[in-house]
């Protein structure tokens, strides 16, 4: 890195990091467990990735499948789901990404789903919906909204097995998911030991540069390119733990056999600001250590039928 390079690396994180604690205090008091968990996480395999055509659904088959979802878990749930479609607070977009916005004010929302007409717009929409399900007056702990939303986004593939889609029909859906977690997960074991250099020493040491090759399983010189390419950004590039963490979680609920009730208990615990609760029922006696291998680099990888002659 030349000194140049370093001189602004070194102002950006500064500048970052005082974004940080006035914007996401969670993020910048937990910023060192939130590494510990993330640092040995496993990329996703680029094998078994599968290119075709989904299920088309309607956006009215969308709000049908995720409302039975729904109701598995609630049935209020549900019922909030249909009140609210036809209310007009759902809407299907084409030109716009899936998101929940909401008024921290008066706590009204509006989602929209974007419009592609398959069966990813089911899923999406069971995953936005359940951000609605645990808006509160307490303090938001975004990071835990997704661990709720993806546990209920892992659970409804399962859901839509139980009604005989197939698993090819499935691993597209993951696929999505896949993308974003590895993208995420790199620009994390990226940025994560610099930022956590600069809070503690106010300065960015040369052995964490020289070890960052290794963290994030990449060259030295793609290293000095990413930093170049984040820098040009005005993200912080830490915005994304919450998707990451969550995805981790998610899939800590899922090998611990979460079932319906299970999944309304923690929205319940958010709702509520239990989050002593919601933590327990998750992690339970898991540790630091141990809760980034639920998350395997096997987890999206399809593995098609093979054709036998007979």
């Amino acid at each position: 890195m030349t000194k140049e390079t370093n001189i602004k690396l070194e102002k950006y994180l500064e500048q970052n990091l005082a974004k940080i604690e006035q914007y996401d205090p969670f993020l910048y008091n937990e910023m060192q467990t939130i590494y510990k968990i993330l640092k040995d996480a496993e990329y996703p395999l680029d094998t078994g990735l599968t290119q075709g055509p989904l299920p088309m659904v309607s956006s009215e088959e969308a709000v049908t499948l995720a409302a039975e979802f729904l109701e598995k878990c609630n049935p209020e749930y549900k019922e909030k789901l249909l009140n609210d479609y036809y209310m007009g607070k759902i809407t299907f977009n084409p030109k716009k990404e899936s998101i929940m916005g909401w008024n921290a004010n008066t706590l009204d929302y509006n989602i929209n789903i974007r419009q592609t007409n398959i069966i990813t717009m089911a899923s999406e929409l069971v995953h936005e919906y359940f951000h609605t399900l645990n808006i509160n007056l307490y303090v938001l702990r975004s990071a835990f909204t997704e661990i709720v939303s993806i546990t209920a986004e892992l659970m409804f593939l399962e859901f839509l097995k139980e009604k005989n889609y197939n698993e090819y029909t499935l691993n597209l859906i993951k696929q999505i998911r896949r993308n974003f977690y590895n993208n995420n997960l790199h620009a994390l074991k990226l940025m994560f030991p610099l930022y956590l250099d600069k809070k503690k020493n106010s300065f960015v040491s040369q052995e964490t540069y020289q070890k960052l090759p290794s963290l994030v399983g990449t060259s030295e010189q793609n290293i000095d390119y990413n930093i170049e390419k984040v820098m040009k950004t005005n993200k912080t590039n830490l915005e994304c733990y919450t998707h990451t963490i969550g995805y981790i979680h998610a899939r800590e609920a899922i090998c611990k056999g979460f079932t319906y009730q299970d999944l309304e208990a923690i929205n319940e615990d958010l709702k509520n600001a239990d989050f002593e609760n919601f933590l327990k029922r998750i992690v339970g006696n898991d540790t630091i250590d141990t809760m980034h291998t639920y998350a395997t680099k096997n987890d999206f990888v399809y593995q098609p039928i093979k054709k036998v002659k007979k």
